[in-house]
């Protein structure tokens, strides 16, 4: 497996975007576009992503400074996300989605409870499949 992304709706109508696998640079126009899709930041869950790249990196970043929350993140992409923030202060890119600042931001401590949806990318199809 490559990389999994799972599409969770909450019970408090949040998206919760749980990332699983190995994220690189050929999965970042792929999550540009299911985060393009959103009309608030949603939040992504990084819990079981076992490696990045250095772009996957810089895009999560980004994304985190337009305001999509990330959670559960493995310690050392955490360091390297705050450090690529850093780094990247006053400059930010027009590819990342944009997000009504005004919109509702979560606490780390939800849980999703509701409609699943699974895509999976490792066949490079992008195949929809049921959750169970």
């Amino acid at each position: 497996m490559c990389c999994r992304i799972d599409r969770i709706f909450t019970d408090e109508n949040i998206v919760v975007l749980t990332i699983t696998g190995r994220v690189r640079e050929e999965h970042i126009e792929t999550l540009r576009g299911l985060l393009e899709q959103e009309v608030v930041p949603p939040v992504l869950d990084l819990q079981n992503v076992m490696l990045v790249d250095r772009e996957a990196v810089k895009f999560l970043a980004l994304i985190e400074a337009r305001g999509c929350q990330l959670r559960n993140c493995p310690l050392y992409v955490r360091e390297w996300v705050t450090r690529e923030r850093k780094e990247a202060r006053g400059g930010a890119s027009p590819e990342a989605p944009k997000w009504d600042r005004t919109s509702k931001m979560l606490g780390a401590n939800r849980t999703p409870r509701t409609k699943r949806s699974r895509v999976d990318w490792s066949t490079g199809l992008g195949n929809k499949h049921p959750s169970s």
